[in-house]
């Protein structure tokens, strides 16, 4: 269980007022605290120690964590996709391609896609064939939809 700063603060004053000595500052600080058992070993207050006197504070250095994505490199994915999207025949492209192409892992590609863009997956499904009865009414509405999508490029989310 690791220590909190004044835990550590209050440690680390009693060890001074000690002169150094390790055993008799862990002693007070149970009798202080009132506790039986030491839940910390000894190694990692010797470290503590260490670590205070080299840098001379008493902070919890950042961890690994995960890294945030650079800008660079959500440019570098929207470009790629835009750039395999153009030349497939369909104008789409999927994250593993993409992630592949750029050696990214593919859920990075698809969090910059999905959190930066705002692009999400899909799948092209057939749902009716188009009978060539009446093609000029099918031209109609589709010019009809790209003008309302040219005047608001949100407009195809409102459908559903």
């Amino acid at each position: 269980m690791p220590l909190e700063k004044k835990e550590q603060a209050l440690l680390m004053k009693l060890l001074y007022q000690n002169g150094s000595n390790l055993s008799t500052a862990l002693r007070e600080y149970r009798s202080l605290k009132g506790l039986r058992k030491w839940s910390v070993s000894r190694q990692a207050l010797k470290k503590m120690i260490t670590k205070f006197e080299k840098i001379g504070e008493l902070c919890v250095l950042q961890g690994r964590g995960r890294k945030r994505l650079s800008n660079e490199s959500a440019e570098e994915v929207i470009l790629a996709v835009i750039e395999r999207a153009s030349g497939s025949q369909y104008s789409s492209t999927c994250a593993r391609t993409v992630s592949l192409h750029l050696s990214l892992p593919w859920f990075t590609v698809r969090k910059v896609l999905r959190s930066i863009v705002k692009w999400y997956p899909y799948k092209i499904q057939v749902v009716q064939e188009l009978n060539s009865v009446n093609p000029d009414k099918y031209t109609e509405f589709a010019r009809i939809l790209l003008v309302r999508i040219a005047v608001d490029n949100a407009w195809p989310w409102n459908i559903l």
